[in-house]
């Protein structure tokens, strides 16, 4: 969490550069006590065994070294940094579908979720080309520049619904070099979705443009179409710094959207970011009516849209829209806002709040819905939801469990106290049967997989494990029936504590001024109480990406109890008695596997 923007002027933007970029390069922790956004571990002072006295909590003053811990081990408690070595790059945008898409309606699929993609989530300004591959590459169409929703229609015609057999991913990405630098442009900067669900008939090019791609650092998202696509597209996208999306043939699979939806949220700030409030996907039986709520909060509100999909070809929609404001007011197809396309079997409607939908086709059919919006006005921070996982690639087989993370803040402010749930796709068993989702709790507790209390990261692991293949992971995100705050400054203009000067506690207790504007803490002294303010009610859903697991222990079956419980990490004294020789102890219990389960005591 950046929280530097108000020193930038006061203070030396080259340190703070460095500062910031150990966090979030490495996972280091802050050097001096922060009492704001690490309150467990927040001390200004700590005793030196080597110099046997109280001593600044700070950068060492002696010889530095590069010893990757917090405090000598041999000497207190300590705690490992929490980053990893994966390196990536930023930049546009190219969609790529693939072909040999033809079961369960797949290339239906991708066609209607490319189609809303373009029309609905596409804003104006990006530019965009189009390349399909099958055994070769083909250009649909060459770089455009979006700044009219004609030209968003007009592409939106060109997303092929034919198949062709074999699957040459290199073929596609050879092409989709070829968009990027057309008119002698530098492809340097450029990203590129990838969507298959073949196995890669031609390895050696692939690999051959996997190399190219990472020499002219372009971004490769990826999206593996069911547990059947080509494994190796992890490879493509781990080299060149993408993300990893999983899309199945269940009807609720959403994960197409969720990946073009993370297109558009790459570098764009705060009010022009989509947030977005919910996406499902539903089987509607014949007539069945089905009703959805969402919140439209005081943080978002401009260009709230909702977007419905369907499948069927028909010469009419064969399914009706009703959205209802809180007021009352009713929102249907007579409504100047609500536009149907036949032709890309869609509907859009601009307006808010909650929505009926029902199924008016003669049979049971798959529907798709999803709602958006913007921050309210620029005066106004959104409340924004991102997430993470731990890798592209769970080594289980050597007991790695999947790490699920979610960040919630308004602005650079942590949303604390929320709801964080996580669904997750699993793969089938080895005879093509499929394992339901599982939902679990993410928590910011700074127990199990979360390492810091209060900060806004919810994290869990996952270790309900069916086997090799990809795992897809969505969140939903809510305001825990008001129990949400947001956390504020304190005392200072900036929602973390700043770095104290170092102050010699001795001078402190002879009643020296520090001529610091803050409260210097001498040890024992309890920390101050942090600031909050409720958090409107509320709700977001993110998708989290993907991760496969490619080989699992020996002889291991689902449901096989092989993972530990979690060290515990949190055992704080609480309380204290001389006279009866007691001490309270206070900690997170662990689960039976990590964080997972109740933990049982074995003598």
């Amino acid at each position: 969490m950046v929280h530097w923007i108000d020193l930038l002027i006061e203070y030396s933007t080259g340190r703070i550069l460095i500062h910031e970029w150990g966090h979030f390069r490495w996972g280091l922790f802050n050097e001096y006590a922060d009492e704001i956004a690490d309150p467990d571990h927040s001390q200004e002072f700590y005793f030196s065994p080597s110099k046997n006295k109280w001593v600044p909590t700070r950068c060492s003053d002696g010889r530095w070294t590069s010893y990757n811990l917090v405090y000598d081990e041999r000497r207190r408690n300590y705690r490992y940094c929490a980053g990893d070595e994966s390196k990536g790059y930023e930049a546009g945008c190219v969609s790529i579908p693939s072909a040999q898409q033809d079961y369960n309606r797949r290339i239906t699929k991708l066609a209607s979720a490319a189609r809303n993609y373009l029309t609905s989530l596409l804003t104006h300004g990006n530019s965009i080309g189009i390349v399909e591959f099958h055994n070769v590459g083909r250009i649909i169409s060459p770089m455009v520049e979006v700044n009219s929703d004609d030209i968003k229609r007009d592409l939106a015609t060109l997303i092929p619904e034919q198949t062709s057999r074999g699957t040459c991913i290199g073929c596609g990405l050879e092409k989709a070099i070829e968009v990027l630098s057309e008119g002698g442009a530098s492809p340097s900067g450029g990203e590129i979705l990838l969507i298959t669900d073949g196995i890669d008939t031609y390895p050696a090019t692939t690999e051959e443009m996997k190399n190219q791609l990472v020499e002219f650092s372009v971004t490769v998202n990826a999206v593996a179409f069911s547990n059947t696509a080509e494994k190796n597209i992890i490879n493509i996208q781990k080299a060149t710094g993408g993300k990893l999306w999983f899309q199945t043939d269940d009807p609720e699979s959403t994960g197409l959207y969720d990946a073009f939806m993370a297109t558009i949220r790459s570098g764009v700030q705060d009010y022009e970011q989509r947030i977005e409030l919910i996406s499902t996907s539903r089987e509607f039986q014949e007539g069945e009516i089905r009703t959805y709520g969402i919140f439209i909060d005081s943080t978002i509100g401009r260009k709230t849209s909702f977007d419905f999909a369907y499948y069927v070809n028909t010469d009419y929609a064969p399914l009706e829209v009703t959205l209802t404001s809180p007021s009352g007011e009713i929102f249907d197809n007579s409504y100047s806002g609500y536009g149907t396309e036949l032709t890309f079997k869609m509907i859009h409607i601009i307006v808010a709040d909650a929505e009926n939908i029902h199924n008016t086709y003669s049979r049971s059919q798959e529907i798709f819905m999803a709602a958006s919006s913007f921050a309210r006005s620029e005066d106004v921070i959104p409340i924004i939801a991102t997430s993470e996982l731990s890798g592209s690639i769970t080594d289980f087989s050597n007991g790695q469990p999947l790490t699920a993370f979610v960040e919630v803040r308004q602005g650079f402010n942590p949303v604390v106290n929320a709801r964080v749930t996580a669904i997750i796709e699993r793969p089938p068993d080895d005879l093509g049967n499929d394992y339901p989702s599982v939902e679990m709790q993410l928590f910011d507790n700074g127990a199990g997989a979360d390492i810091t209390r209060d900060d806004g990261i919810y994290s869990r692991y996952f270790t309900n494990f069916t086997g090799v293949g990809y795992y897809g992971l969505k969140l939903k995100i809510d305001n825990n029936d008001g129990l949400a705050l947001i956390l504020k400054p304190g005392n200072g203009n900036a929602p973390y504590s700043h770095a104290h000067a170092s102050v010699d506690p001795e001078e402190l207790l002879k009643g020296h001024s520090t001529n610091w504007d803050q409260t210097v803490l001498l040890p024992g002294m309890p920390l101050p109480e942090p600031s909050y303010e409720a958090a409107p009610s509320f709700s977001r859903t993110v998708g989290g990406g993907s991760s496969r697991v490619s080989e699992t222990p020996e002889n291991w079956q689902p449901g096989d109890d092989i993972l530990p419980p979690i060290k515990i990490t949190d055992l704080t004294v609480t309380a204290t008695s001389y006279q009866n020789g007691t001490v309270a102890l206070s900690f997170t219990a662990p689960g039976d596997d990590l964080d997972q389960g109740t933990g049982r005591i074995s003598n």
